[in-house]
């Protein structure tokens, strides 16, 4: 305790601040006439609040949320939590200079070190994302080489390098992990099939400082024509020059956009389907049991053809992960698909002007 005290004495004043600083900052008298009755107010609004979102049965949305962020609690403490201090806890990550990521990072770190899997790092020594991203990199190499083997085409693996072309989406949420690129979103997964299912992708990681790079060959899915490109940890575009890469494997990469090799989705093209319908298996359950229809099917309706292998809403009712949809959920999928007759404008007929 005397530590956590000390730590808390040398944080910025702006970290000590709390709900009361506000409250303190609403009234304008010296001698806090008004205090007591904002603070009444507070108490009456967040007690509304409770009984509005325990009542509509929303309450699980902020269990689920705070765990998303602190996952090293379990659920089941956090519902043990007062509601109010649930709210409050996840109203703070909102305002935090945190990402969904940057919690994700922290969690993943912490867990590491708790067992072991660094060696001679100063916890205290660590000042930025960057280094801990840095290190949990490094560390991830090794859990994930034998778990995630089968599922990559490895182009370089030696003292200093790892380059992979990731086939499915599951092994680019864990080579690409603890970096900002589109195709390792945890929300967005159709980013990952379409740069490769026409593209080169090659993920290159430094062994020795966690580094990593992205290179993509090919036709640009936003329509930009045929680009190479190389992105850093944050989804900067950095041209080549400007990237850590030694000339050992610059010469790799070289080889592979020359090569014969037209996409990732080639190199097991069953794989890589396979890892596409589960992705949009799961999807369709969780959007269609929360209500609504899932973001990938309203997209295969609204947006034209891309060049892909995509299953119509009934092929995709039909296939052997719908055995677990039940009959009443898929008539809801199809009662909620909005039909749309005009690409350049998605409104439903009956709101167009």
């Amino acid at each position: 305790m005397g530590r956590l005290k000390e730590i808390r004495e040398k944080s910025p004043e702006w970290m000590k601040m709390s709900l009361m600083d506000l409250v303190e900052s609403m009234d304008p008298t010296l001698n806090n006439k008004y205090v007591q009755m904002i603070v009444n107010i507070i108490i009456s609004k967040m007690e509304s609040n409770v009984k509005s979102i325990s009542q509509d049965g929303e309450f699980s949305h902020y269990i689920n949320e705070y765990h998303s962020r602190v996952p090293s609690y379990t659920k089941e403490f956090i519902e043990s939590i007062p509601k109010e201090k649930i709210i409050m806890l996840t109203r703070l990550c909102d305002v935090s200079p945190f990402g969904y990521n940057d919690f994700r990072d922290i969690s993943d770190f912490i867990s590491r070190h708790m067992n072991n899997k660094f060696f001679g790092v100063d916890v205290n020594k660590i000042k930025t994302i960057t280094e801990l991203q840095q290190q949990n990199s490094i560390a991830s190499i090794k859990e994930i080489e034998k778990e995630m083997e089968n599922q990559v085409f490895v182009v370089l693996n030696n003292d200093n390098w790892l380059a992979i072309r990731p086939i499915t989406y599951e092994s680019s949420l864990k080579y690409g992990a603890t970096t900002k690129w589109c195709t390792t979103s945890k929300d967005s997964y159709y980013h990952f099939f379409r740069y490769t299912e026409g593209g080169k992708l090659v993920y290159i990681i430094n062994k020795t400082t966690g580094e990593k790079t992205a290179m993509f060959a090919g036709y640009s899915p936003q329509g930009n024509g045929y680009e190479i490109s190389f992105w850093n940890q944050t989804d900067d575009r950095v041209d080549s020059l400007m990237t850590n890469l030694d000339s050992e494997i610059m010469d790799v990469l070289r080889n592979i956009i020359k090569d014969d090799t037209e996409s990732n989705k080639s190199l097991n093209s069953e794989m890589w389907l396979e890892s596409k319908r589960r992705e949009e298996s799961k999807e369709m359950v969780e959007k269609v049991s929360s209500g609504g229809p899932p973001i990938r099917l309203r997209r295969m309706v609204l947006e034209d053809p891309i060049p892909m292998e995509e299953p119509s809403i009934e092929e995709l009712l039909e296939m052997d992960f719908a055995e677990e949809v039940s009959m009443e959920v898929a008539e809801t999928l199809r009662a909620s698909v909005v039909n749309y007759n005009d690409h350049m404008d998605n409104r439903p007929m009956a709101t167009r002007g």
